[in-house]
């Protein structure tokens, strides 16, 4: 895991992703992929940075914006925040919740054997923001 913090883009997996992120279909891919993968599903580490990544995209599009975004994504939502929905925000809260609550999340077993990790607090207020923004 090449993470450096435990923000949603505090990680080389994000920003992997965001870097080829160029339409609203990439950010839904990365959501229903893992929303609607059936039960028993492994997710790897990437998958699950993925996931919070398009979730924070999500949640930046619908007015609940982390306080901290890359610039790479403050210029995708320039362009395209109008074009993700409250159905998007749902979608995306469903998606996050698998990543970091299932037992097959690879990036869950991996934080939670971290101590004294701010993870936990960072996932519940982007959950939060979420369904302020569904």
């Amino acid at each position: 895991m090449g993470s450096w913090g435990p923000g949603s883009f505090q990680n080389d997996g994000a920003l992997d992703w965001l870097a080829e992120l160029r339409d609203v279909a990439t950010v839904r891919d990365a959501l229903r992929f893992v929303a609607d993968a059936p039960d028993g599903t492994d997710f790897d580490v990437d998958e699950g940075e993925w996931t919070l990544a398009a979730a924070e995209i999500v949640a930046a599009a619908r007015g609940e914006a982390a306080r901290h975004l890359p610039e790479q994504a403050r210029a995708f939502l320039e362009a395209n925040a109008k074009l993700l929905t409250a159905a998007d925000a749902k979608l995306a809260r469903r998606a996050l919740v698998r990543i970091t609550m299932d037992p097959c999340s690879e990036l869950r077993s991996l934080r939670a054997a971290l101590t004294d990790d701010p993870w936990r607090a960072i996932v519940i207020d982007l959950l939060e923001r979420l369904e302020r923004a569904s």
